[in-house]
């Protein structure tokens, strides 16, 4: 029981410091209008086409968030810029 209690506790004071970084992310995402999407120019998940345009499995995976954000967030203008890493 006392091995249970303490995994519980470790895991939820792990837990907290990730729900603040997604809290200043989306305070940072309603300042700016933007969501910034890191991307990969190169295969296989992602990648930029001949106008260097982001394509690709993530990508798209990526732009379905952004919409999620955009609803909960309540912002229809959102803008989404890529950033190549």
């Amino acid at each position: 029981m006392r091995n249970v209690i303490l995994i519980l506790s470790t895991a939820a004071s792990l837990l907290v410091p990730a729900f603040a970084s997604a809290s200043d992310t989306l305070d940072k995402v309603r300042r700016t209008q933007t969501i910034v999407i890191g991307i990969r120019e190169t295969p296989p998940f992602s990648f930029t086409d001949a106008n260097k345009q982001p394509m690709g499995y993530s990508v798209d995976l990526c732009l379905k968030i952004v919409e999620a954000v955009k609803k909960e967030l309540k912002l229809p203008n959102l803008k989404t810029q890529f950033y190549p890493i």
